[in-house]
């Protein structure tokens, strides 16, 4: 009785652990892919995978019409559903789809929808293809749940792989890098000089030396200026576009713009990490992190290397 309870008590144990992993698994952080183009080459190879797959294998012939046009039809299903909401839906919805925030839960999430909505659309495409049935035959609530099961037995798993294969990869790539990147961070040179930064206001401007300041943030129509001085942290506002301002410092190379809201000093980062999102941006008495966009990636990877 009692080893039965220990047994029965290490199982429990052991589920929870299991359990505790996953979790931790799927709150991982992700990147979130918006980019048109990206997901316009995803979803056509989706599309003709899944066209060449059906016409060679005709998995569930049973139940699945593959007759003429029919593989074709679920191929261009596949490839407008996947690039619409991959591609279009996140432009509208931007805050939601925030690299910030997404996780390799969102990422499975999110792709299993795009899955369920492909599996509607072939209900309805398939059902409209029965001819010979009535309506009321076609059109049940057990064909609508065979269409969605047979769509996510062949699209889930493969998604749920490839989504914590890429997030491992991507992981162990970019803490590599970002290793490498702080060995040479380590020393630096730099003169000093002044830099005045103008706002739109009359007579608006804010100077300081080069090596005070450590990035430049946009928040709404204004930008803070965070500076450190003897170890003295602060921010200031300034009336301007990031655009303007980066335009203005065009001609100091140590300044780049890493993401839509952020130009980081290059000479007074003090370290850089990696996740599966990318490269992450430290400073000296600064809580928080400046996120390097996955266009700048490859860019902030070399500069680094020219610049200190």
């Amino acid at each position: 009785m009692v080893s039965n309870f220990k047994t029965s008590s290490l199982d429990l144990l052991e589920a929870f652990f299991i359990f505790a992993t996953v979790l931790e698994t799927l709150r991982k952080p992700y990147p979130c892919n918006k980019e048109i183009f990206d997901n316009l080459v995803i979803s056509l190879l989706a599309g003709t995978f899944i066209f060449f797959f059906l016409l060679l294998f005709e998995p569930f012939d049973s139940l699945i019409n593959y007759s003429g046009h029919m593989p074709l039809g679920y191929g261009l299903i596949t490839f407008a559903v996947s690039f619409f909401i991959a591609a279009i839906l996140p432009q509208f919805f931007s805050n939601y789809f925030s690299d910030v925030n997404w996780t390799v839960l969102k990422e499975i999430g999110h792709l299993s929808f795009i899955v369920f909505m492909i599996g509607v659309v072939n209900f309805f495409y398939a059902a409209s293809n029965q001819i010979s049935l009535e309506k009321s035959e076609v059109y049940t609530f057990n064909n609508f749940i065979l269409s969605i099961s047979i769509t996510f037995v062949i699209g889930a798993i493969p998604i749920i792989i490839v989504v914590l294969y890429n997030q491992t990869r991507l992981l162990k790539k970019y803490k590599a890098e970002s290793e490498k990147i702080n060995k040479v961070q380590q020393s630096k040179s730099f003169l000093t000089q002044e830099i005045t930064l103008k706002g739109e206001g009359k007579n608006e401007e804010l100077k300081f030396t080069n090596h005070a300041i450590l990035f430049i943030k946009s928040e709404s129509n204004y930008c803070e200026v965070h500076v450190n001085e003897d170890n003295n942290y602060r921010k200031e506002l300034l009336r301007s576009s990031l655009s303007s301002i980066e335009d203005s410092l065009k001609e100091l190379s140590f300044f780049v713009r890493v993401h839509r809201s952020y130009i980081v000093n290059f000479n007074r980062i003090d370290k850089v990490s990696g996740t599966a999102q990318g490269y992450k941006i430290y400073f000296k008495n600064v809580e928080h992190s400046i996120p390097v966009s996955r266009k700048q990636s490859a860019h902030f990877k070399s500069l680094i290397s020219l610049l200190s």
